[in-house]
């Protein structure tokens, strides 16, 4: 059990998205300009196309997240409307992707039993975040965000709820930001806590399987995305991306994750152990002569950097990974997940061929190994949603109800759940707002 660590009326949660999940725009000459918004509202409620700027988001150019939710305030979708206005910042979500986990916090049937069990409240917060640039910037905006809910409720510290690439952008605003002591608890869903192999699939040969399937769909059907080359170098042109790949600990762990032939590759390696040199090489890694432009070779040289220093702020040999104390790891391990690849010389305008050799054990985009975070923060208790997909982990109804569990008791008297490291089931009756 967890000892209650919040005092104040009001718990503020941050709801961190992943990548692709922030909604993003720009103001050229005080216009407002959609640059990306791939399910701009409810389908009941539609009353936009989606707004997809493929060319702009290559630009590094900053974006910001949307501050309006856009849902309109109209019978079917006054609901929506209402629940969206309660919460700051919630149009710097992906519609879709983060509503229900939104609502159901923010919601009355919560907040009710919370209330009649702890005496306190909550308040819901959502933080998008320019998901394209380095996530040590992105830790920036959440740090803004924190100090914005710990001001307007008076608590000293916050719940993060992080999906995905959020728990990276989670963990470096902890760790190297001054979060730490800020943070009541840092719930990660789905977080590649050391990196996914679909990250390299896409930087190296343009595969979008590392997206969330909607998003997948979508981008994959863009107009200068359909040929590999332009989508290579559209991913490559995304430090954020670099940024997921396999870490060094994954590399030693794993040294399977790829294999290439010829073998040893120009750099020497002859496994994925290194994964540096590996990222680095003329064969292997991303200056292999198809980034198409000296300006671009420059970006790929600087995201390798800035992935270097992050794997070093997160991770060290000695010390193994940094979670926050009081961090809870939800995972899913039942859907085939690509981990293994083979990289080929061939001829052509693209001289390779990357193919898929082992699915192992993950959510569809991570790998157990990391969506566990084997070797970070051994006491973290982790909670396995079984067959649940990476992209539909935040609006799981189980996931939900145990993300309000532990809410509850964070403002205590009731004690946490007892942590499990087998599968809960989705009709699994957690207790939330203090009622079995």
């Amino acid at each position: 059990p967890i000892i209650p660590v919040v005092a104040a009326a009001r718990l503020p949660i941050i709801i961190v998205p992943g990548i692709m999940g922030s909604r993003l725009e720009e103001t050229p000459e005080g216009r407002r300009v959609l640059v990306w918004d791939p399910a701009p509202t409810p389908v009941s409620c539609r009353v936009a196309t989606p707004s997809l700027g493929l060319s702009r988001l290559a630009d590094p150019n900053p974006l910001t997240p949307c501050e309006q939710h856009d849902i309109p305030n109209r019978i079917p979708c006054r609901d929506e409307f209402r629940d969206a206005t309660a919460i700051p910042h919630f149009g710097n979500l992906v519609f879709g992707a983060y509503n229900r986990l939104a609502f159901d916090l923010n919601g009355p049937t919560f907040r009710s039993a919370l209330v009649a069990a702890t005496g306190r409240d909550v308040k819901v917060y959502a933080c998008g975040y320019d998901w394209r640039q380095d996530n040590a910037l992105s830790a920036q905006r959440l740090r803004d965000v924190v100090d914005e809910a710990r001001r307007e409720t008076g608590s000293d510290k916050v719940v993060i709820v992080a999906h995905s690439m959020g728990g990276l952008v989670s963990r470096f605003f902890s760790h190297m930001l001054g979060g730490e002591s800020k943070i009541a608890a840092l719930i990660l869903l789905g977080s590649p806590s050391h990196g996914a192999p679909l990250a390299y699939s896409s930087l190296k040969a343009g595969l979008p399987h590392l997206l969330p399937g909607f998003i997948r769909s979508v981008i994959q059907r863009l107009p200068g995305f359909v040929a590999q080359l332009p989508a290579i170098r559209f991913f490559r042109s995304l430090p954020s991306v670099y940024q997921l790949l396999p870490t060094a600990h994954y590399g030693r762990s794993n040294p399977d994750w790829l294999d290439f032939s010829p073998n040893p590759n120009p750099s020497g390696d002859t496994d994925g152990s290194n994964v540096m040199s590996l990222y680095n090489d003329s064969f292997t890694g991303f200056m292999d002569g198809l980034n198409g432009s000296p300006a671009l070779n420059v970006r790929v040289a600087l995201a390798l950097a800035a992935r270097a220093a992050m794997d070093a702020f997160l991770f060290s040999p000695t010390s193994g990974c940094y979670m926050h104390p009081n961090t809870f790891i939800f995972h899913a391990t039942g859907t085939p997940t690509e981990d293994r690849f083979r990289l080929t010389r061939t001829s052509g305008s693209v001289p390779f061929n990357l193919a898929v050799t082992h699915s192992g054990r993950g959510d569809e985009t991570v790998p157990e190994f990391s969506g566990t975070a084997s070797g970070c923060g051994p006491a973290a208790p982790r909670f396995d949603f079984g067959g649940v997909k990476h992209g539909d982990l935040p609006n799981d109804p189980g996931v939900i109800r145990r993300i309000q569990a532990i809410i509850t008791s964070l403002l205590g008297p009731t004690p946490v759940p007892t942590p499990i490291r087998t599968r809960i089931a989705a009709a699994d009756p957690v207790f939330a707002g203090g009622a079995a």
